[in-house]
C-alpha cells in the first residue's frame, strides 16, 4: 500500500510540473534559445527576429497550442551552412528544448539543437 502511494505521488508530481520557462541569450560568443510552453506566437516571432540579427535563420515549420500553452513545436535553424531541425511535444523532460550556436573558433560543437545538454562541450 505504501509503495503504491509513493508511486502515485511521483506520477502526480510529474504531471503537475510547472512549464519550463523560456530563455534567450545573445552575445558575441553564442546564441541560446530555450523554448517554453508559455510562449505566444508574438514572442516566437520576436525570438526569430532577435536571432536573425546575429545571422541565424529560425523558422517554425509546425506548432500547436492548447489555449495559451504551446503544446507542440518544430524548429528549423540555419547558420553559415549548418542546418538543424527538431520537434517536441513539451512532455516534461529533464533537459530543456531549443538550440545553441557557439561562435567561438575553438568550439567542438558549433550547433546544438533539440534536447540540450548543460552548456557547450
Amino acid at each position: 500500500m505504501i509503495r503504491w502511494m509513493f508511486l502515485s505521488g511521483i506520477m502526480l508530481a510529474a504531471c503537475t510540473q510547472e512549464p519550463r520557462p523560456h530563455h534567450l541569450e545573445i552575445s558575441d560568443d553564442k546564441v541560446e534559445v530555450i523554448f517554453g510552453r508559455d510562449m505566444s506566437v508574438a514572442l516566437l516571432d520576436s525570438v526569430r527576429a532577435a536571432v536573425a540579427a546575429k545571422g541565424v535563420s529560425l523558422s517554425y515549420p509546425s506548432y500547436d497550442y492548447d489555449g495559451e500553452l504551446l503544446t507542440q513545436l518544430e524548429i528549423l535553424v540555419q547558420h553559415e551552412g549548418q542546418v538543424g531541425q527538431a520537434k517536441t511535444h513539451f512532455i516534461y523532460k529533464g533537459r530543456p528544448f531549443g538550440f545553441r550556436i557557439n561562435f567561438r573558433d575553438d568550439a567542438k560543437v558549433s550547433l546544438e539543437i533539440g534536447d540540450l545538454s548543460d552548456g557547450f562541450p
